[in-house]
């Protein structure tokens, strides 16, 4: 990630490893395969761990958390808790966010 400075001087302000989607960048429908193309923001975070320092509101996740990926749910591509929302979408098994470990 990149900032222009007033006096026009780019400094890098972010660098790490992503990855393209099989059918490359482009816009995108669910099955695509595509890794949309645009400018998008961070406007929240979460994670298995306490906050780390974000200054972004913050969630820890447990085995009650979901990125909705059912197409036909009113919740489609939403951050939802089964603590507040109804399960009210078909998804996989290991769907949920957070995984336990031993």
């Amino acid at each position: 990630m990149v900032t222009k400075d007033a006096d026009g001087t780019w400094n890098e302000d972010l660098c790490t490893s992503s990855y393209v989607g099989y059918g490359g960048v482009g816009e995108t429908t669910e099955w695509n395969r595509k890794t949309p193309r645009g400018q998008f923001s961070f406007t929240y975070a979460f994670g298995i761990l306490p906050n780390p320092g974000t200054e972004l509101s913050y969630t820890q996740v447990d085995d009650t958390y979901y990125w909705v990926d059912d197409v036909n749910s009113r919740y489609y591509n939403q951050f939802v808790t089964t603590k507040t929302t109804p399960k009210a979408w078909n998804f996989p098994a290991d769907a949920f966010l957070f995984r336990k470990t031993r």
